[in-house]
């Protein structure tokens, strides 16, 4: 997992951008858990790991992840800008899985995540929302 990279997630991205290494150290510990604890598949693990990686690398970019600095809006702009990109209802189920997964390792470590998870609504209603 050293070269580590990300696709672009949005139409402004223009080149694919190396991961942090505090972002890399913590999709391991990640990793390990959905592995170890939960015991999914390693495709299960790659797609929550890259959608998690792009949230991570896009909100504390080279600073330490502190997941206490999150705010409800972080999740809601991060939401809204990978759903410009993908709007099938398939690929806003994917993210919202894999957030609420994430969140659920960092309860794991001790994290206060309620506010966070609460803004991650059903993504059918996004969907109808967008076509409306």
């Amino acid at each position: 997992m050293n070269q580590i990279t990300l696709q672009p997630a949005t139409p402004r991205a223009r080149q694919s951008e190396a991961l942090s290494d505090c972002v890399i150290k913590e999709l391991r510990c990640y990793d390990e858990h959905l592995c170890d604890v939960r015991g999914l598949a390693a495709g299960t693990r790659s797609y929550r790991g890259r959608i998690v990686g792009r949230f991570l690398q896009e909100t504390f970019a080279a600073c330490p992840i502190d997941i206490a600095r999150l705010h409800p809006e972080d999740v809601r702009r991060f939401i809204a800008d990978q759903l410009d990109v993908g709007r099938s209802s398939s690929y806003a189920s994917q993210l919202t899985t894999a957030l609420r997964s994430y969140f659920r390792y960092r309860t794991t470590c001790g994290d206060q995540v309620g506010a966070l998870t609460a803004v991650i609504t059903n993504p059918v209603h996004w969907l109808s929302l967008i076509h409306i």
